[in-house]
């Protein structure tokens, strides 16, 4: 929805965290492990006023990838994981992309 749209119909516009948790859902994700940082705060509070997303929080991103990886497989269910974005951390990466090519 534009600005010019929402303030026509008398509704906030919309931000980028509420729009990308709306499209997850939309497409079938009900559970968002978590493991953010002071900068993922405005996804975390779009999180919590998501009706139909269930945040899970993590001790620690590779907790986090393992734990919607397993939900994923037996749910049979997509699932998505928030993470600080920290360079200095490599372990998150490598895990999602043996997850990703491990059947």
């Amino acid at each position: 929805m534009s600005s010019a749209a929402a303030s026509e119909s008398g509704a906030p516009p919309k931000t980028g965290s509420q729009a990308l948790l709306e499209a997850l859902h939309e497409r079938g994700v009900e559970v968002c492990f978590a493991n953010p940082g002071t900068t993922e705060m405005w996804l975390v509070a779009a999180l919590d006023a998501t009706p139909g997303i269930r945040p899970l929080l993590g001790l620690h991103e590779t907790v986090c990838a393992g734990a919607a990886d397993g939900y994923a497989r037996v749910a049979r269910k997509p699932a998505c994981t928030v993470r600080e974005d920290a360079t200095r951390e490599r372990p998150f990466p490598t895990t999602t992309k043996k997850r990703h090519f491990k059947n």
